[in-house]
């Protein structure tokens, strides 16, 4: 059964009702019976302007508002690195369970390897958006390698704060265990590249650093 969110001047509903967040993890859901005997309004997607109250269904609503106080939504994105499974070069394995954002209907799904998978939610974590609401022709990215991912899409928002896009991209790269690169694609248009790395030791084009580590590094040669 379909679950909605509430929103009202661009914040979701707590649960219960008790009071309002910009966060999707933190917002309460409503079933459909309850939504048409509440009278709310349906909308079918995500409409930042509108600030009256309405619903939208559960598996359309972005991760964080755009009216989200941007400090909040970095601290829940770092809760929940921290509370991840361990990946492979952590001595774990890597968790893609049916929920993950890779497995989004707008995205073709037969052709995604697991790295693919990991990268769109990399992709998503960086922007704080479902993939949705990320400017990217999903059909025309090359798909089926474990070595490289390529995303071509908007700069805007790739800042260190404000719009912390770039932050947060960073951070989950060194998280992830990821390279990342950023290059001009065209006019408007950036490519953002993906490459696994296998760990924290080895050479040049084998390791990636933590970000406490890449942190003492910056620091060390200033």
């Amino acid at each position: 059964m379909t679950q909605y969110v509430l929103l009202k001047r661009d914040l979701y509903e707590c649960p219960g009702h008790m009071g309002y967040t910009g966060i999707r993890d933190k917002a309460g859901t409503w079933d459909a019976e309850y939504v048409k005997r509440d009278g709310v309004d349906v909308k079918e997607k995500y409409q930042p302007s509108f600030k009256e109250h309405y619903a939208i269904p559960l598996d359309v609503a972005p991760e964080f508002t755009d009216t989200s106080f941007h400090d909040l939504n970095e601290a829940h994105l770092r809760a929940k690195l921290a509370s991840r499974a361990p990946t492979a070069e952590e001595g774990g394995t890597t968790q893609i369970g049916e929920e993950h954002c890779s497995r989004w209907g707008g995205i073709p799904q037969a052709k995604l390897t697991e790295f693919n998978r990991r990268s769109i939610g990399l992709l998503c974590r960086g922007f704080g958006l479902g993939p949705w609401n990320i400017p990217v022709n999903w059909d025309r990215v090359k798909w089926g390698s474990e070595r490289h991912t390529e995303f071509v899409t908007t700069g805007h928002g790739l800042s260190t704060w404000d719009f912390n896009r770039l932050t947060r991209l960073v951070i989950g790269a060194h998280d992830e265990c990821i390279r990342v690169e950023i290059s001009p694609k065209a006019f408007r248009y950036l490519s953002i590249e993906m490459w696994p790395r296998a760990g924290r030791e080895g050479g040049m084009a084998e390791r990636h650093p933590t970000i406490e580590q890449a942190i003492a590094s910056y620091r060390r040669a200033a």
